[in-house]
């Protein structure tokens, strides 16, 4: 295994109730996160809304959505001008359109509503494949779709 040293880049969550969860890179080369409840810190359980969705670029931080409960699968169309993302606790994919040149979504609506199909529990990771197809993992349902 290769290791190399880790530095701190940048600190985005003060609360000690939230952690950072699932992250990616968009084309562009930015490195976006989220957060969500840190489950060891939970005791009364997930609530609703306390995180955020960030995107990392030049040593500089952007929050770029918050109000989020379970941060997680985020990925971006073949073309670029789409965002797709997670927010497990709501049970939601929501897509956005994306300028790939500066970072910005905008425009965000739900594409997917799992709220009320309990067979599939949460999405959870996403990805998207070579024929632009989005692959969707359940967390709790042991399931993959797209």
């Amino acid at each position: 295994l290769f290791r190399q040293a880790c530095n701190n880049l940048a600190t985005v969550v003060d609360d000690p109730g939230l952690r950072l969860n699932d992250g990616k890179c968009d084309p562009k080369g930015r490195m976006w996160a989220g957060t969500m409840p840190d489950p060891t810190l939970l005791g009364a359980g997930i609530v609703e809304g306390p995180g955020s969705l960030y995107c990392f670029e030049n040593e500089t931080v952007k929050t770029k959505e918050t109000g989020i409960s379970i941060s997680n699968g985020l990925a971006w169309t073949k073309d670029k001008k789409h965002f797709f993302y997670v927010d497990s606790w709501p049970r939601k994919v929501y897509v956005y359109d994306y300028d790939a040149t500066t970072g910005g979504i905008s425009n965000r609506r739900v594409a997917i509503d799992y709220s009320t199909d309990t067979t599939f529990g949460m999405p959870d990771g996403i990805c998207i494949d070579a024929d632009d197809r989005l692959w969707i993992a359940g967390y709790e349902s042991y399931k993959a779709i797209y």
